[in-house]
């Protein structure tokens, strides 16, 4: 559950170590007031099951790492949005 921010907090950024169908982070946009701007950061981003268009829905940027070969095979996908979809590489 996310707890409740303090007066003035218009960005957050929510972490997660996977995100594979992007499930978890669903229920926190479901949670968040609709004042507040969030990105989302996974570390390894597996990014399945339309996961990138799901988080872009309710997200205002997505950022992943390379470390996992599925988010690099779906830079095609990627470039539909490059603003919003940052793929940090890592190794």
């Amino acid at each position: 559950k996310i707890p409740a921010l303090p007066d003035g907090v218009k960005k957050v950024i929510l972490m997660d170590d996977l995100i594979s169908a992007g499930g978890s982070m669903m229920n926190f946009a479901t949670q968040m007031p609709e004042d507040v701007i969030a990105d989302v950061f996974a570390f390894h981003g597996e990014l399945s099951f339309g996961a990138v268009a799901k988080l872009l829905a309710k997200f205002n940027r997505l950022i992943t790492t390379n470390s996992l070969p599925f988010a690099q095979e779906q830079k095609e996908y990627f470039r539909i949005d490059p603003d919003r979809v940052v793929i940090l590489n890592v190794w």
